[in-house]
């Protein structure tokens, strides 16, 4: 109250020497007749003056506001004109000139660039687009509806009286970069080059030898392992090479391939091995990865792989790590003198550099390396955060889902004590299974009460000594021909495990959807919150549609940063995004997607960020992959923050259930499948403000997309704000996320005691970015 008091005696006070324009609310000089920033008449001299304006005796407001708008050039050059001495012009300068800081409140003089308490710089100050009210102070990103201030209800043209060379307010709006489908493949560049040096080695009868990934330890990479066991390795080609009983004997790039083929070498890239198992009985797909199918005397071979989303085909010579000692190989072997797994793993091991960078994944990411289809991810550990009659539920669809995979005859991956359990290892040890290890599944078969999974180890040995493993007493001829038996112990690393006891042990479940006829479209983008990466789509006649996100780089990076894509439909008023469809997870993951989606015809909106990267102003180079069941058509464009921000909004009305702690106030928050948590309050109130502190500060582990833990805001009557997002920082440790929320109604623009710094403010901390008033600035509920 004391504070009103002194603003009302302060205002009183100087009414005597100024007065107030009724359109853009410039204080002018007491003799003006003119107002000194739009041109209007000094009601107080009606009738006398001989000002532009006195030849309209009746105008209206938007009359008023074009002509303070055309009025605006001639203020500028009033204001910023260093020949005027008048009284005036020095009040203008004063007003425009002066500053205050957006980060600790200080008023600061003109001459000063720096913040006198804070040291903020005064170019940083994006305050300068800011729309505020003249009467109340209220300070919003974007100009309220007809100008009309919604809390004082002030009306005043769209004037910004902060610095000389202050912009109008324009939409924040821009035009879209537009650009087609995308992406060319590098196959037919390779394929003239794979001409040249066919045709180099025949006329100068040599082997290819790839300059790009030469014979040296650059190309093993870090690998200490190596090291400690004191390997010297040599590189050789096939016919130097020795099998493990020291024989010499013909190779083949496929020999009958089969799952039992591959067997691990020296390198922990069993994600990869476990895939390559899976696929090794489908010669439609290993036809498409291995280009070149017969042995090449010249050891030249294309080698086309799924990296991050988009397909690259490289071209590597024969030669492979060995023993210098036993000349046999180091790395992935392939039975039979098969050269097939050897060449995709060093194709790999080319694109990401080195052997090194193979080392630990999930199978997941091997699945899609080897396909380029849509992965699925199953967690199995659904005990860590279920009640067990909900846990009990989650595994009976689990169990079906593994079914309906079978019969689609899609391809699956599993990893064993990888997840969230504590894994003791000697447990493990006990019952024959390796932990953070991935394996291959070959069969799910229900047969009568028994739900049984056919596993393989990628190492060849090692294999489950419980019910139905090999040494198990219950087998009986019936169920030994029922199963295939025999050929399972043939098969090394082969076995048959219940479903219960999988789950036990086994912490997820990947699935390649494989699903004939599809279409795939491709998208290479960069995640930015300058130049928003979004996917416009027209669906012709009905379909499914599953969408896909990957950040690039992921496996070389040092760290892995949230990503999230959303799907919604395309609100025709402003192109937009609407109503949520479907999205995938946001978490921590070289690549999140979708569920399998039925889409009506319509235009729809994707859009694609990573709050990791809003929060440190980086771009993530990203893939967007869509595949459909029918071609549909998709332009990818850049735009403004608003379209993310939109999107976010429509999420949380999707998905959030608003509480109503105060009348007509709604909070909405979003943290089930989010890794995170985001706030967003509408206040419906119409006459007041709603003031509300967030203390997030007993959080641990996550990253505050405002830069602090503790934040305040004062959101206009009719306005909605998303108050803050938190994002899991740390993807190898757990996180907590804990708010409390105090919330008030108030006639005032200013947080008062809400505020951890200044009084004055109206957002603590207060938006020093454009992209964070893009994404947490009020804006009017009903636009």
């Amino acid at each position: 109250m004391n504070g009103t008091t002194a603003a009302t005696s302060s205002s009183s006070t100087s009414s005597s020497l100024m007065w107030a324009c009724r359109y853009c609310t410039f204080q002018n000089a007491a003799g003006a007749n003119l107002c000194g920033a739009c041109g209007s008449e000094n009601p107080k001299n009606r009738g006398r003056s001989n000002g532009f304006l006195s030849k309209f005796p009746s105008i209206s407001f938007n009359g008023a506001v074009n002509l303070i708008d055309n009025a605006i050039d001639v203020f500028r050059d009033v204001a910023t004109s260093s020949s005027s001495s008048s009284h005036q012009n020095g009040i203008i300068a004063q007003v425009l000139q002066d500053w205050i800081c957006p980060r600790c409140q200080l008023n600061n003089a003109p001459e000063t660039s720096n913040c006198g308490r804070c040291n903020f710089h005064q170019s940083n100050d994006i305050r300068s687009n800011n729309w505020i009210c003249q009467k109340c102070n209220l300070q919003q990103p974007v100009a309220p509806v007809n100008f009309i201030c919604p809390l004082c209800k002030k009306k005043a043209p769209k004037i910004i009286v902060q610095s000389a060379s202050s912009p109008l307010l324009t939409s924040p709006r821009s035009d879209p970069l537009l650009y087609e489908v995308p992406v060319i493949e590098n196959s037919n560049d390779i394929d003239k080059i794979y001409e040249n040096v066919v045709k180099f080695c025949k006329d100068h009868r040599q082997p290819f030898i790839d300059d790009s990934f030469p014979h040296s330890s650059r190309s093993i990479g870090d690998f200490r392992s190596l090291e400690k066991s004191h390997i010297d390795i040599v590189w050789l080609r096939p016919s130097e090479i020795y099998t493990k009983d020291g024989r010499i004997c013909p190779w083949k790039v496929f020999n009958n391939p089969k799952p039992t083929d591959i067997e691990q070498g020296l390198l922990g890239n069993c994600w990869l091995l476990s895939g390559l198992a899976v696929i090794a009985e489908r010669p439609e797909i290993l036809e498409k990865i291995v280009l070149t199918k017969s042995y090449n005397v010249h050891g030249v071979y294309k080698i086309r792989l799924c990296v991050d989303g988009l397909f690259r085909t490289v071209l590597v010579d024969d030669f492979f790590p060995c023993h210098k000692k036993t000349r046999s190989l180091i790395f992935a072997v392939g039975r039979n003198n098969q050269l097939w797994p050897s060449l995709m793993e060093k194709a790999l091991a080319k694109i990401y550099g080195n052997y090194g960078n193979l080392k630990a994944g999930r199978a997941v990411e091997g699945l899609a390396t080897l396909t380029g289809s849509p992965c699925e991810h199953i967690d199995l550990e659904v005990d860590m955060t279920m009640s067990p009659n909900e846990a009990k539920q989650a595994l009976e669809m689990i169990w079906a889902r593994l079914l309906s995979a079978k019969d689609a005859n899609f391809l699956m991956g599993c990893s064993c004590g990888a997840g969230r359990r504590i894994v003791k290892e000697e447990e493990h040890s006990r019952v024959g299974l390796m932990t953070r290890h991935a394996y291959s599944i070959l069969d799910v078969r229900q047969y009568g009460p028994h739900r049984l999974l056919r596993i393989r180890n990628p190492w060849g040995v090692g294999t489950w000594k419980g019910e139905w493993s090999l040494g198990w007493p219950g087998w009986n001829s019936s169920n030994k021909l029922e199963l295939n038996y025999e050929q399972t112990r043939k098969d090394t690393g082969t076995f048959w495990m219940p479903f219960e006891r999988f789950t036990q042990y086994f912490d997820s479940v990947e699935v390649a959807h494989l699903n004939v006829g599809w279409t795939a479209q491709r998208f290479p983008i960069e995640l930015s919150w300058e130049q928003c990466p979004v996917l416009r789509i027209t669906v012709v006649e009905p379909t499914e549609i599953c969408f896909t996100l990957f950040q690039r780089n992921a496996r070389t990076a040092l760290d892995q940063v949230d990503i999230v894509l959303l799907v919604h439909r395309e609100d025709q008023s402003n192109l937009q995004p609407g109503e949520l469809i479907i999205r995938s997870n946001r978490r921590c993951l070289p690549s999140v997607r979708t569920e399998d989606k039925f889409f009506e015809p319509g235009h729809y909106i994707c859009t694609a960020m990573s709050m990791q990267h809003f929060v440190e102003g980086k771009t993530l180079p990203a893939t967007l992959v869509m595949h459909s069941a029918r071609y549909v058509e998709a332009k990818f464009e850049t735009t403004t923050p608003d379209i993310q921000r939109q999107s976010l909004v429509q999420m949380a009305l999707s998905e959030g259930t608003p509480i109503e702690y105060l009348p007509n106030v709604r909070l909405y928050q979003i943290s089930n499948n989010f890794s995170g948590l985001l706030l967003m309050i509408d206040n419906l109130q119409e006459s007041y403000c709603v003031q509300v502190k967030a203390d997030c500060s007993f959080s641990q582990n996550v990253l505050s997309s405002r830069a602090d833990l503790t934040v305040a805001d004062c959101i206009p009557p009719l306005h909605r704000q998303i108050l803050l997002i938190l994002t899991h920082c740390e993807p190898s440790q757990s996180f907590i996320v804990q708010h409390q929320l105090n919330q008030r109604l108030t006639r005032h623009a200013k947080l008062g005691d809400f505020s951890f710094r200044s009084v004055d403010a109206q957002n603590d901390p207060a938006f020093i970015r454009p992209s964070t008033i893009a994404l947490h600035g009020p804006r009017p509920l009903y636009l």
